[in-house]
């Protein structure tokens, strides 16, 4: 099975930040991880991304 599209684009973003600070690539994964649980761009919501910024 393929990969969607967004996960292809997170994936290239994240890959190009490691290549910058490996550190902060890996929050940046954390964060995403977090928020998405899994599920990709499509789970994040505007309500979800506001209870988790808070």
């Amino acid at each position: 099975m393929a990969e969607p599209a967004d996960a292809l684009v997170v994936e290239a973003a994240l890959a190009d930040l490691a290549r910058i600070d490996a550190d902060k690539a890996a929050a940046a994964r954390a964060g995403f991880d977090s928020l998405t649980w899994g599920e990709g761009l499509a789970a994040v919501t505007g309500h979800a991304l506001a209870d988790f910024l808070w």
